[in-house]
């Protein structure tokens, strides 16, 4: 099973992405705090997810990296009037993972 490389897994969104990810691929998540590493591990049943406190620890061959930390925050939504530069929207769009 591919692996792929997550940041920001623990989040809000992050939680969504790697539920959905962890169908089709080896999950391992790059995480700060073990509180939210813990509670994102109960919260996703398999075991195609594994957390990191740091990359270096990795020894498997990483078939991609999905950067999704930063500030994410339900509701609401910022346009390019409001925030320069930030009312792009893109997609990243991963092959199925061979079984």
């Amino acid at each position: 099973m591919r692996a792929l490389l997550i940041t920001g897994g623990t989040g809000d969104l992050g939680h969504a992405v790697v539920r959905a990810l962890s169908a089709h691929y080896r999950c391992i998540v790059l995480y700060r705090e073990e509180k939210a590493w813990q509670e994102l591990h109960k919260s996703i049943r398999g075991d195609n997810i594994t957390g990191v406190k740091d990359a270096s620890q990795v020894n498997v061959p990483i078939y991609g990296v999905l950067h999704i930390a930063g500030a994410f925050a339900m509701g609401g939504s910022i346009d390019a009037e409001s925030a320069p530069g930030r009312g792009s929207t893109f997609r990243v769009w991963l092959p199925r993972a061979a079984a």
